[in-house]
């Protein structure tokens, strides 16, 4: 979406933010019913610490996710890589180099002097020489997405009122992430998304790598973890709840709940 926007009406914050949020909800309500939806590595370790998740289903997903995005990065390269002026403003100059992959913007130091070239796909860390406030801003964008799939999608109360509208609400908060933090980081908000462009730009002979690219795989879990914390708040058995929970225990005869069953 981010390479659409570049090639036809120049890059426009709101047609990205819209094409991100429509995808992901679409695609958590199709792979949804069969694997949960993640397609983040943030979401399956925010599963892993309530509980859902054993540490080697985690560890399966996550792989999963990453190979997925290399192979959608690679993908889009494919589609991409016969284009020689994609890039707008100062990208236009040095941003596409012989394999024709348009490089992120150039990292500003902290006197706002342009130094070397951001991640690719508009992923960059465009802030002071430590990257603290880019590490700040993925870290709550991240924290605004778990926070919803945790309470829409996972708790007994969210999901019962939400329904089957928990992949509406996700696509909302990965739209409302974009339209705020692309200015500022490019809105990873997702590990996975990150590593997929970052290795394919290396295999094609770009050194995409930077002193900021940790930023995009620390920050996301940081946010997970916070929101854990806040969601166990939220996440009070109530009565009925409790009472259900006793129902299946006893019908089942093992002294267990139907997930523990599962």
């Amino acid at each position: 979406n981010v390479m659409i926007s570049l090639l036809f009406a120049g890059s426009n914050l709101v047609s990205i933010a819209l094409g991100f949020g429509f995808a992901i909800a679409a695609l958590a309500y199709s792979i949804g019913p069969i694997s949960g939806g993640h397609m983040n590595p943030a979401v399956s370790f925010s599963f892993l610490l309530i509980g859902k998740l054993d540490p080697f289903s985690t560890i399966a997903y996550i792989v999963s996710q990453c190979l997925g995005a290399i192979v959608g990065a690679a993908a889009l390269y494919l589609c991409v890589s016969n284009q020689t002026d994609i890039c707008a403003g100062e990208l236009k100059e040095g941003a596409l180099l012989s394999s024709n992959i348009c490089k992120g913007p150039r990292i500003k130091d902290a006197d706002g002097v342009p130094g070397d070239w951001g991640p690719p796909f508009g992923l960059f860390a465009n802030v002071a020489k430590d990257g603290m406030n880019g590490f700040f801003i993925e870290m709550i964008g991240t924290a605004l997405l778990i926070f919803v799939v945790l309470m829409t999608a996972v708790s007994s109360k969210g999901a019962k009122s939400s329904g089957n509208a928990a992949p509406i609400a996700v696509g909302w908060a990965v739209m409302l992430a974009h339209l705020v933090m692309v200015p500022f980081t490019g809105c990873g908000i997702n590990p996975a998304r990150v590593l997929g462009p970052l290795v394919v730009d290396s295999f094609a002979g770009l050194n995409c790598w930077n002193k900021h690219s940790w930023v995009f795989f620390v920050a996301p879990f940081v946010g997970s973890c916070l929101v854990v914390g806040i969601f166990a708040v939220f996440e009070t058995p109530d009565k009925e709840s409790k009472a259900v929970e006793e129902v299946v225990k006893t019908e089942t005869g093992t002294g267990l709940t139907d997930a523990e069953v599962a």
